[in-house]
């Protein structure tokens, strides 16, 4: 029988890290990053989660001053002195209405906590079958194609075997066509993060004769109409990612046939029980379904990796080697890319991650304990 846990403090923290090189989408260009942190503990036992809200409302519209309004605030205090039997059946935050990188960190953390107190793998838990996860890398925007292509012949030098771009009108098909003329044979995707509009659609459909894996999120996360449209004309998938908020929306998007695949990220969707529950439809369905990166650091990085470990995740995940991402980590030990395009979970229970608490200390804007 599981052990339960009870929730005795929550500490939320945020820490300022600088990101390793720089990395531009159409949403934005980001050289260091505000994040949040947080800390559930319970007896003994603590457990890490993270919130992927950036600072300002271009990707999504939660942001780091938002979601710690809302830790802080409502979530936070309504966990302390819960006592969690099985996280898979608990729903934490029923009357919460969206928020769901807030919502994402503090059930994280609580799940660690969980799995950490009952000595189980956070992968094992969610029904994970491997320790081995199949690796992409997603690259952003370069001035020019041939920078991109100098990244893309470094990377392939790495063990990376599968390829995403991301595009914005005006950097889309010169920069395909010069990526497909020196890699023919390359798995690749491009991602707009909604940059297109309607009057650009035609541009999009001049993407088919590259033989690409998927065409990400090419216009805004509410624009199902001309998604639907996109897909219905193209042999090469559409898959989306900004549209995908919780269970109830993939599942319009896969009745109503918007798209054909799904990017599932935990910190968009709620959670990892709201995860599981996408994951669950998609599999039953046979729906192509993988799971994306929001530039985490290792602990948010090792919860969404826990969720490739599952069967029926039909696509590699775009999330690489942790030392793409920070200059330094919050937690250990670092990702890896091996020879065969695969990272490698850590062994261990809960995310199976080890915390600088120093480095954390060191990295602190500001820190909320509850209770007080």
């Amino acid at each position: 029988m599981p052990e339960k846990i009870r929730i005795d403090s929550v500490e939320i923290r945020l820490v300022r890290l600088q990101v390793r090189g720089s990395f531009r989408a159409s949403y934005g260009q980001r050289a260091t990053s505000n994040r949040i942190l947080v800390m559930v503990r319970a007896g003994d036992i603590e457990g890490w989660g993270e919130c992927v809200a950036m600072e300002h409302p271009y990707y999504w519209p939660e942001t780091v001053s938002s979601a710690w309004s809302t830790l802080v605030d409502i979530l936070a205090p309504d966990c302390i002195g819960k006592v969690i039997s099985d996280p898979k059946e608990e729903m934490l935050f029923p009357r919460v209405r969206g928020n769901q990188m807030a919502k994402h960190a503090l059930e994280s953390a609580i799940w660690d906590a969980w799995c950490r107190t009952n000595s189980t793998p956070l992968y094992s838990y969610i029904g994970g079958t491997t320790r081995e996860v199949r690796a992409g890398i997603s690259l952003g925007l370069y001035k020019t194609a041939g920078e991109l292509c100098d990244e893309i012949n470094k990377r392939l030098q790495e063990g990376y075997k599968w390829f995403k771009i991301k595009i914005e009108p005006g950097k889309d098909l010169d920069y395909v066509r010069r990526v497909r003329d020196e890699f023919p044979r390359l798995p690749l995707s491009v991602d707009a993060n909604g940059a297109y509009t309607r009057d650009q659609i035609d541009t999009l459909k001049h993407l088919e004769e590259f033989g690409l894996e998927m065409i990400e999120q090419p216009f805004a996360p509410t624009d199902l109409v001309n998604h639907r449209e996109l897909a219905e004309s193209l042999a090469t998938p559409v898959c989306l990612d900004e549209s995908v908020v919780d269970f109830e929306s993939a599942r319009s998007l896969i009745e109503l046939h918007i798209c054909d695949a799904i990017n599932l990220k935990p910190g968009r969707v709620g959670g990892l029980r709201e995860s599981l529950e996408i994951h669950r439809l998609c599999y039953s369905l046979g729906f192509p379904l993988w799971v994306g990166g929001m530039f985490e650091t290792n602990i948010g990085r090792a919860t969404s990796l826990a969720l490739c470990t599952l069967p029926g995740i039909t696509l590699p995940s775009d999330m690489s080697a942790s030392t793409n991402y920070f200059e330094r980590d919050v937690a250990y030990p670092n990702f890896e890319i091996s020879d065969t395009g695969k990272l490698l979970l850590p062994e261990g229970p809960g995310t199976g991650v080890e915390i600088d608490k120093d480095y954390i200390k060191e990295s602190t804007i500001k820190v909320q304990r509850l209770p007080d």
